[in-house]
């Protein structure tokens, strides 16, 4: 249960942070990944609340499907930035699809643990506020550490060490 609510923290983390660097399309594309996480995470929630994927006995799969998703999403992130119009634009389909699986791995993971609507509709109040924190503190760090080439990848890497560590 811990591990699938600190997935959905650091999904909107890591996702609201990236979005930072998209610069003048800020309110489209929240509601954009509000409306993605919402209808992706429910499709994962229906596959795990029905039992048509579900893995009882083999916890660890769970661990490597996870890492696998991050490694792919951070590829894709890693290129498709363009430092004049960030993570996502519209040459940026693969970090689009990347994401959108990752959001369907999450929702899928949570309805393990969160079998109701009224839970569901809690996970997306939980994503759409740490969504704009990771908005809020990555243009922190921007601001901070503004001739670094290492910052806007700041939010994968801790999504990756994450993910690391729940392999551990």
């Amino acid at each position: 249960m811990f591990a699938s609510m600190m997935e959905i923290i650091l999904a909107a983390m890591t996702v609201g942070a990236a979005s930072v660097y998209t610069r003048n399309k800020q309110t489209m594309l929240s509601v954009l990944f509000i409306l993605l996480f919402a209808s992706f995470a429910y499709l994962g929630f229906l596959l795990s609340s029905y039992h048509i994927i579900y893995l009882e006995e083999l916890h660890w799969t769970v661990d490597v499907v996870r890492f696998l998703l991050v490694i792919i999403v951070g590829a894709a992130a890693v290129f498709s930035f363009l430092p004049f119009q960030g993570y996502f634009h519209s040459q940026s389909k693969q970090l689009w699809l990347a994401v959108s699986v990752f959001y369907l791995f999450v929702g899928w993971h949570a309805g393990h643990w969160f079998g109701s609507w009224y839970m569901f509709t809690g996970l997306i109040i939980l994503f759409i506020i740490f969504y704009v924190a990771g908005n809020i503190c990555q243009g922190i760090v921007q601001i901070k550490l503004k001739e670094k080439q290492i910052a806007s990848f700041i939010p994968f890497i801790i999504l990756l060490l994450f993910s690391i560590l729940l392999l551990l």
